[in-house]
């Protein structure tokens, strides 16, 4: 997958889009988000994050 996608994902659900369609990327991005990492990039962590 593309990384870029995950931005993506968490954007679509940021602003309320429905992505119960993309069962694939909706497992991997759930499971992107259990990594450290991944919990750590979130954009909600960053400091120039808006809701």
């Amino acid at each position: 997958m593309d990384p870029g996608k995950l931005g993506q994902m968490a954007n679509a659900k940021r602003f309320g889009y429905d992505t119960s369609y993309l069962e694939r990327l909706t497992a991997i991005t759930a499971s992107c988000k259990a990594l450290p990492a991944f919990a750590l990039a979130a954009p909600a962590r960053q400091p120039d994050f808006e809701e």
